[in-house]
């Protein structure tokens, strides 16, 4: 799990999140009320425009406008195995994690994947290539 958490708010204007998005190579981070309560999640693809398309003049502008209010997340002491299960079912790529009603972190693919790849490489799962559990010893 990612925490600090890299939040946005619903008032932010969509070239803030954007910004921000890119300066730390993520592709989603949530939005949250001023109670630290999750209220969304914005995606890199929120974000964008069809420059060839325009951009009409109805376009919202701010991350309240953009965002997905449809958002899984998981509980802080959800297992790994469901949470893995979760992701991939759902589509997702970043899962935020609540606990006690506020937003404390987020898991994203490639969290998961680190996590599940050492936990693997320790216990020579069969599933990975024998180069790979010697080089894991």
């Amino acid at each position: 799990m990612s925490h600090p958490v890299l939040v946005a708010e619903e008032s932010w204007r969509i070239e803030d999140a954007g910004r921000l998005l890119a300066k730390y190579g993520y592709t989603a981070m949530p939005v949250i009320d001023d109670h630290q309560r999750l209220v969304g999640i914005v995606s890199d693809s929120d974000l964008l425009t069809d420059p060839l398309a325009g951009r009409p003049l109805s376009r919202p502008r701010t991350v309240g406008g953009v965002m997905s209010t449809d958002v899984r997340f998981v509980y802080d002491d959800t297992p790994l195995d469901l949470v893995e299960h979760q992701m991939i079912t759902a589509g997702v790529r970043v899962m935020p994690v609540i606990s006690h009603g506020r937003l404390v972190g987020v898991i994203s693919r490639r969290d998961l994947l680190r996590v599940l790849h050492r936990r693997r490489a320790t216990s020579a799962d069969p599933r990975l290539p024998a180069g790979e559990q010697q080089a894991a010893s």
